[in-house]
């Protein structure tokens, strides 16, 4: 009898292990879940290195999210698109065309952080002027450029905001000089032809104008108190995309923050980060180890009163016909609590 027992068990012990088997088999053989893909907006500039390290560390990844990074001139650029619903996720500098397009009714809000301006850490809104102009300035200050030709990103831009305080704060108005419209590549090249005297950058086109000795850094954000804690750009979300894939985007910024994190631990100067910066830059380490860090808010916290200063701004130039009010464009919902 005991035996028999034996035997029974013995088969029951096989008939559980031929079903392990068979579920594991069924298991491997099963599609794995396809990865949803989000369109995202990018620039060649250091203050998207939570992005590249959420794309390049696995961030993404582990929220079964595969990124489409789309390469744009400027953030005012991302705003067609972000409201046409051709891209989920725009990130760059706030601009008109966003206030603009909120103000109009399209349904899309600033949902985080991608970079500020403080003392030490005045990354953007850098003016640059070529080496050849440096004596005519030290002799008479900015004004001395007054005719010149200077080049920011696109029009009603974060660029053409710290600019015209730039400009102020030197005693000459920005309507004195010439403006062209180039993206940061573009803009460079024309320093080295001298086609422009100068303009308004973002690192690592500060650092590399200097590097290559082709100008200097001349005015930083820092130094002018308008925009010294200037809210510089911005994750700003599509309508469909924040209200109807809910999950989807918060998953997104959760990945994001990890990316936020792993920079303010790490660092400008660590290896993983000049690395990815060089991939997505194609600027060289000599010219990222000089290159002025940004500040990126942990949590992904957005500074609404220089959004306001902004929009304030935009209206008193003629970019936009009435105010609204910053934190109407603002949700951070998808952000921590604390």
């Amino acid at each position: 009898m005991a035996s028999v027992k034996m035997r029974l068990g013995a088969a029951g012990g096989g008939v559980a292990l031929l079903l392990s088997v068979l579920l594991m088999i069924s298991a491997w053989s099963m599609p794995a879940e396809a990865q949803t893909k989000v369109r995202t907006g990018s620039m060649p500039v250091i203050s998207y290195v939570p992005i590249f390290a959420a794309v390049d560390l696995g961030y993404f990844k582990e929220q079964n999210i595969e990124i489409e990074l789309l390469p744009f001139a400027s953030g005012a650029k991302q705003m067609a698109p972000l409201a046409a619903g051709s891209l989920d996720v725009a990130a760059g500098g706030a601009s008109a065309g966003l206030f603009n397009a909120i103000a109009s009714g399209s349904n899309f809000k600033i949902v985080a952080d991608k970079g500020q301006n403080r003392a030490g850490k005045s990354y953007s809104n850098q003016l640059v002027l070529r080496n050849a102009v440096l004596d005519r300035v030290k002799a008479g200050g900015l004004k001395a450029l007054k005719g010149e030709t200077f080049a920011l990103f696109a029009q009603g831009g974060i660029s053409d905001f710290g600019f015209y305080y730039e400009m102020k704060h030197a005693g000459l108005d920005w309507k004195e000089v010439r403006i062209v419209r180039l993206s940061p590549p573009k803009l460079y090249q024309a320093m080295i032809s001298g086609a422009i005297v100068g303009g308004s950058v973002a690192e690592p086109w500060g650092a590399r104008v200097e590097v290559e000795g082709i100008g200097v850094r001349y005015v930083m954000a820092a130094d002018v108190p308008e925009i010294a804690e200037m809210q510089v750009a911005v994750v700003m979300y599509g309508g469909d995309f924040m209200t109807k894939q809910r999950d989807l985007a918060q998953r997104w910024m959760s990945a994001y923050l990890k990316g936020v994190r792993f920079y303010n631990e790490r660092g400008m100067l660590d290896d993983t980060i000049v690395q990815m910066l060089q991939k997505y830059t194609k600027v060289g380490r000599e010219v990222l180890a000089k290159a002025i860090p940004m500040y990126l808010d942990n949590n992904g916290r957005v500074n609404i009163k220089s959004i306001q200063q902004q929009i304030d701004w935009n209206v008193m130039v003629g970019n936009l016909e009435k105010p609204i009010d910053a934190r109407t464009i603002v949700d951070e919902s998808f952000l921590p609590k604390s």
